[in-house]
């Protein structure tokens, strides 16, 4: 479960979202957190680098991440976090839980525009 922090609403380019994850109600520890940003218009090539499409964080000992928004659009933050094998119907392997968050990046506030 992702938990905002502070709010995720009225956010800017250059604000940073923080949030904690939580796994049946406990922190998350060094958890892997994704931060991409959706485009409207499909990137055209040559692509930029992963590292600057996918933005990543970690969770800290108590599940806290920080991730900065840089630029003004729709942003999914999302956390994978693989379970110990587990079998059902027969069959076995890792379960990967997910969540995720969606959060608006305004293009300046309203008294600058």
């Amino acid at each position: 479960e992702i938990v905002p922090l502070n709010q995720p609403y009225g956010l800017f380019p250059g604000d940073t979202f923080r949030f904690e994850v939580l796994h049946n109600g406990e922190p998350l520890t060094d958890a892997k957190i994704y931060a991409e940003k959706y485009y409207d218009t499909p990137l055209q090539k040559p692509y930029p680098s992963d590292t600057q499409l996918t933005r990543t964080s970690r969770t800290d000992r108590n599940g806290i991440a920080t991730v900065n928004l840089h630029s003004p659009g729709w942003w999914v933050l999302f956390t994978l976090h693989e379970l110990d094998d587990m079998e059902k119907d027969g069959k076995s392997g890792v379960a990967t839980l997910q969540d995720a968050v969606w959060v608006y990046v305004d293009d300046k506030p309203e008294q600058f525009k």
